[in-house]
């Protein structure tokens, strides 16, 4: 897949939707990477004589959220893009459509956070229609988000009739694509962070990878699944699906679990898994007493050997407590062990890109792709929904 913009765009105005979910402490963003990631594209839309119009989306809102409002990198956006930017306080509308109306080539017009709309979730048929009002042409430059069935991402593309994708989502599939195509063993998996479906992800890549290393939150469910007795008493499914992965495929030395935690509720404590197991201590009084914070130092021993007995590398999701530097070290340990190694590394998501940030990557094989979500979902083989219906030939995927 070339990277280019097919249609000709002077004096045309173009929807483009990017992902501008970026940490905002104290009103200021401290993170410019997705800005600048879409500034490629952005940039040469309007040296070709574009209107540009961006709809984007800033964390998970349920409602109107000023903490969330997409005001904050007004500033930010302009001194990247080198130009005026505009603020439309709604996304569909009169207000919004009278300033597109009056949008200058030298200004880009910045609409209001689009996860403010409870019908962008729900791909809302009337919504979709009202954000592709007065628009000529629809650039999908969001691949953190090109996975999710919303009205900016799916439902717009039915009302415009010209769309295509960015050239940083056209990178980050380029990148990917590359990666997979050179498949080489051993191939191992590190999958942390907390989010819970991540286990399905496992229960996919397990069949897929020489092995897969689970850490953080997500490990707990699995280590409690193991070890602990009080599962003879528990009847949740996530429970059983994570021992029944365990049963499968522990023995054949393909799932590795945390050997030592550190721990923290009233104080910070070095934990033995194993000690779980000969303790008869039940779930509601070990998770009242104990936090999973990060990994031991065995842990990240057995994690080096690994990283370093192996060719490629997939990691999405970090050790722990990353945003802690109490809680930090098993994060970075991973970080100095790939950076070590002469591994082949695919490297994933915002939290475990966050760990990343302040760290000297020097391995040249180290590849890096924002949006977890829309990876993992091309790791197990599935195709982004908000690509296809532009892109239609995807042929990504493990």
């Amino acid at each position: 897949m070339k990277k280019r913009i097919n249609y000709k765009v002077k004096s045309k105005r173009i929807l483009i939707r990017t992902d501008y979910d970026v940490p905002i402490i104290n009103q200021k963003v401290n993170d410019y990477k997705r800005l600048k990631d879409s500034a490629n594209t952005i940039k040469w839309l309007m040296n070709h004589g574009a209107h540009v119009i961006i709809c984007s989306s800033l964390g998970r809102p349920r409602y109107l959220e000023k903490k969330l409002s997409l005001n904050q990198i007004v500033q930010p956006l302009s001194e990247i893009l080198e130009t005026k930017v505009l603020f439309s306080e709604n996304c569909i509308g009169t207000q919004r459509n009278e300033l597109i109306r009056k949008l200058n080539k030298n200004e880009v017009l910045l609409l209001e956070n689009v996860r403010f709309y409870k019908e962008e979730y729900d791909n809302d048929t009337f919504f979709s229609h009202q954000l592709s009002k007065n628009i000529d042409i629809y650039i999908n430059d969001a691949f953190g988000n090109s996975h999710r069935k919303h009205a900016s991402m799916v439902g717009v593309i039915k009302h415009i009739n010209k769309k295509t994708l960015g050239f940083h989502i056209q990178n980050e599939l380029i990148k990917i694509n590359n990666f997979l195509q050179s498949r080489t063993s051993p191939r191992i998996g590190i999958i942390g962070g907390n989010k819970l479906d991540k286990i399905d992800i496992i229960e996919y890549l397990i069949h897929k990878l020489d092995k897969i290393i689970i850490i953080g939150e997500l490990s707990k469910f699995f280590i409690y699944s193991a070890y602990s007795n009080f599962l003879l008493e528990m009847k949740k499914e996530i429970y059983k699906k994570c021992l029944n992965i365990y049963n499968s495929f522990y023995s054949y030395n393909k799932i590795i679990l945390p050997i030592d935690l550190i721990m923290n509720k009233c104080n910070i404590s070095h934990f033995l898994v194993s000690d779980l197991k000969k303790s008869n201590i039940f779930f509601d009084d070990f998770h009242s007493k104990f936090s999973f914070s990060d990994i031991g130092p065995r842990t990240k021993q057995l994690i080096d050997q690994i990283i370093h007995n192996s060719k490629q590398l997939i990691w999405n999701g970090p050790a722990g407590k990353y945003e802690n530097k109490l809680f930090n070290h098993g994060s970075k340990s991973i970080v100095k062990s790939i950076n070590s190694s002469n591994i082949q590394a695919l490297i994933g998501g915002g939290d475990t890109l966050a760990v990343l940030k302040n760290t000297s990557i020097n391995n040249p094989n180290i590849h890096t792709v924002s949006g977890g979500g829309a990876l993992l979902t091309i790791l197990k083989g599935n195709k982004l929904i908000a690509v296809e219906n532009i892109f239609e030939k995807q042929s990504y995927g493990i």
